[in-house]
Parts: structure tokens; sequence; C-alpha cells
């Protein structure tokens, strides 16, 4: 973003009104308060130029976004929108939403007024994680019912990024301490990110995944599972059936797309 051509540009089209950054070092959004909340309470409008703005939640505020240039990727909760030139969209209260573009501008009108109280910012949370598949599309996934942490019976081999940590290095680490096995075979595919929207201590949260590939090995069906009861093979459609799967049913797709089957 060229910051202080969109300040510029922001200041001769609305002058005398407020132009925030949202992060001083890392600027990937710039605000401009065209009518604030101080002037009446019921509603407020702003002007946003974005890159990319912070997942956040508001608890009271209503917000419309219209594009004014440029295209929008709008996330809202687990949809995701593409907005053009004079599209728009209403983003209820008990949402998590965050948008992405290149310079991207829209305006932002607000009900009850924007007020910074009711901008909550999103708990992130990074994470590795393998899916073990074989030519037939069968995944190897954790059973994991001993060690749930939300009622739930399988989930995705891995864990929390460390700080520090490479995605390649979290992942070699997980591995082994849950299976005592690395892959050989470790390809990384893609980021995938989902918002949790189950009751419980992790609701809101935004997970950010490094999706990595692996082969379905004898020694991986061999290994001495640490975390977990043991590695299930599931069929793909078993796994897109699977409720605990239920939030990345999209990635289980694009995997599924990927194998051609």
């Amino acid at each position: 973003m060229n910051i202080e051509k969109v300040i510029k540009e922001l200041n001769q089209k609305y002058p005398g009104k407020a132009v925030f950054k949202n992060d001083e070092k890392e600027t990937t959004e710039i605000l401009c308060e065209i009518e604030p909340c101080k002037e009446h309470s019921e509603y407020s409008n702003a002007i946003a130029v974005i890159d990319k703005s912070i997942p956040h939640i508001h608890y009271k505020t209503t917000e419309t976004y219209k594009v004014i240039k440029g295209i929008l990727t709008l996330h809202v909760g687990n949809e995701v929108l593409t907005l053009k030139e004079g599209d728009s969209y209403v983003i209820k209260p008990n949402n998590v939403h965050w948008a992405e573009g290149d310079e991207t501008w829209i305006e932002c009108y607000s009900e009850p007024g924007w007020t910074l109280e009711d901008q909550i910012a999103a708990k992130n949370r990074d994470v590795a994680v393998v899916i073990f598949y074989d030519e037939n599309g069968n995944v190897g996934v954790q059973h994991r019912e001993s060690y749930s942490k939300a009622g739930e019976k399988y989930g995705l081999w891995g864990g929390r990024k460390e700080d520090g940590e490479t995605p390649e290095e979290a992942m070699k680490r997980e591995m082994q301490e849950e299976l005592n096995y690395v892959p050989k075979q470790l390809e990384f595919w893609k980021e995938f990110t989902y918002v949790v929207d189950i009751e419980g201590d992790y609701l809101h949260w935004v997970i950010n995944h490094d999706v990595f590939l692996s082969p379905i090995t004898d020694e991986l069906m061999n290994a001495k599972v640490e975390e977990g009861d043991d590695v299930k093979v599931m069929s793909m459609q078993e796994a897109l059936d699977e409720l605990d799967f239920r939030l990345i049913k999209p990635l289980l797709l694009d995997l599924k797309a990927k194998l051609g089957i």
C-alpha cells in the first residue's frame, strides 16, 4: 500500500476528517471517519482503504460494506465473498469478519454508530497440519476420542506453531511428538483458514492452517502413537460426511479435486 498517497487522497476528498492507520509499522488499512459516532450515536459512516483488515467481531453494530474502487475479498465467518465496484454486503453482529484487497476503497456504514469498545479483535491460532492420503483418495486422520478438547472424535495430525518456527519445522516437531514418525515425503500444499463457530472455549477464534500432504505408508500405520488413539484411515466420502470435519470440508474437496477422484 502506498500509504502517503492514500492519506493525501483521503485528505483531499474529505478535508478536515480524521484519518487513522490500523498499524503504524505495518499499515494494511487506512480509515477516514466521514460521519463519526460522536456526532450521532445511532449511525456512523467511514471510508476504508484496504489491503487487509484485522479479523474482528462486533456484538452490537451492523455494518454495510460498499465497494467504491477495486475488488474486495470479504470473509464473514466461514463464507468468502468477492465484491466488485458498486457491490455491497451487510454484516450482522456476532460474525467474525475481515477483508482483503489491493488499495480497495470501501464505504462502511454502521448502525448503531461504530465504537472502539464494540470492535473486538478475534483471537488467532496458527497451526501446521498434515493430511495423509493414498492414490484412491483415502485419508489418514487422527482418532483422538480420548484426547478430545471439544467432544471431537477425529482431527488432523499436527498442532500449534511455536514462536519463530517455520511451518515445516512445526510440522516435523508435531509428527515426532504425536507419532514418533517424521514422514520422508512431507509436501507443503496450501494455507487454509476457518473461524470456529462451535460453542466453547474457541468460539470465534480464527484458525490459520499451513497444510501439508504426505502418503499413507506402512511406517505411518505402524507408528507409535503418543497423542491420540490411533491412525484412522477413511474414504474421502467418509471424511466429507464426518461432522468433525465440517469446517475443513472445503479443504477436503480441494484435495479430492487435486487427486482427480
